[in-house]
């Protein structure tokens, strides 16, 4: 199927200018810009760890996004309605993908520019110390793609209603699915939980976090939101669907498709999960497994897999912080590098809990 370029970048255009034309747009950018700063460096653990790097903004980012996506998707679709231009929008000579594609480029340029403007968290950071770029350009691309995919995730809630204010609600709950997942399904029993962990953005996030650039994680925001375009074009195009019982025909159609489509992005994340295409930009290669290491690591068997247990504390002295954290990076790496041959469980050590009884 052959797109038409012009007739998504002039859809992109128009919802561009749109929304700078509007104060509210200002607003919700200098918002993302203030609590963002305020989760980098507002947080006495910034102060105690004495490290430039935005390690505080990394763990509060998701939740960020919870708040800050679905308000910038909440009137991609329900403000058209609202208006009254949906009739013109949809009377276009483009089609509902080349539609749904101009809609999701222009809030992601919103996005963008964002966080290029959040790039002034970095002049702080050399203003107090020497940060690593080769981490802060991980981290900016971390954040960018799971950007990506949450605008993609709150496109369908937004286009599941009239109202901008339902549209950000449901735009939160669905996002709040690719964080909560490992909680949500926990209440199912362990594995399930474990397979809600696989789903949840935490573990592909961190990667990023770290220094470290994984297609398995590009891959799997990647998928997020090739899934979830589809879904918008779906629902997009059911004003052709037909009622009664040919309707009801296509809905199970458009399900089984959806279903199906998921089945083999997971499988092919799978697959390129097991290939460990990585690559370590930080400037000291902190996260880099030697060439011993990894024959090592190959001459394992996934039949005798090795299980790594680490106890470590979420609070170390000010000296020991970075080798916390490359300590944590190196076990990582090792999983990653391992697949089934490597089984790795880390144990947060809070004081009195079964954890630090065990360890000591």
């Amino acid at each position: 199927m052959s797109l038409n370029v012009t007739v998504i970048k002039a859809l992109c255009k128009r919802d561009l200018r749109l929304y700078f034309s509007n104060p509210t747009g200002y607003v919700f950018v200098t918002m993302f810009i203030f609590l963002s700063a305020a989760a980098a460096f507002w947080q006495q653990r910034f102060f105690l760890n004495n490290l430039a790097n935005l390690d505080q903004l990394n763990s509060l980012f998701p939740f960020l996004l919870l708040l800050f996506i679905p308000a910038i998707t909440m009137g991609v679709w329900s403000e058209e309605r609202r208006q009254g231009t949906e009739e013109l929008l949809l009377t276009l000579p483009a089609t509902d993908v080349e539609i749904v594609l101009g809609k999701y480029f222009s809030t992601l340029g919103i996005y963008s520019a964002a966080l290029v403007l959040s790039l002034s968290h970095l002049v702080v950071l050399f203003w107090l110390g020497s940060p690593d770029l080769g981490l802060m350009l991980a981290n900016y691309v971390g954040y960018w793609f799971l950007g990506a995919a949450f605008i993609s995730v709150g496109m369908v809630a937004s286009l599941l209603s009239a109202s901008a204010t339902i549209g950000f609600i449901l735009g939160a709950v669905f996002c709040s699915l690719f964080v909560y997942a490992e909680t949500i399904l926990g209440v199912f029993g362990a594995g399930a939980g474990r397979l809600g962990g696989g789903l949840a953005v935490f573990d592909y996030f961190a990667d990023f976090s770290r220094g470290v650039i994984s297609l398995s994680s590009i891959i799997y925001f990647l998928s997020i939101i090739s899934l979830m375009i589809v879904l918008n074009v779906i629902l997009l195009g059911r004003r052709h669907w037909s009622r009664g019982t040919g309707g009801q025909r296509v809905w199970v159609d458009q399900v089984v498709r959806v279903v199906a489509l998921a089945v083999i992005l997971a499988s092919f994340h799978t697959m390129v999960s097991r290939g460990g295409a990585r690559m370590d930009v930080t400037a000291e290669r902190l996260h880099s497994l030697s060439r011993e290491t990894r024959g090592l690591i190959d001459q394992l068997s996934s039949d005798r897999p090795v299980f790594i247990r680490a106890y470590i504390s979420p609070d170390v002295p000010r000296q020991y912080v970075q080798t916390r954290s490359n300590i944590l990076g190196f076990l990582h790496e090792i999983d990653a590098a391992g697949g089934d041959r490597v089984q790795l469980i880390i144990h947060d050590t809070e004081p009195f809990s079964d954890e630090a009884r065990e360890a000591r």
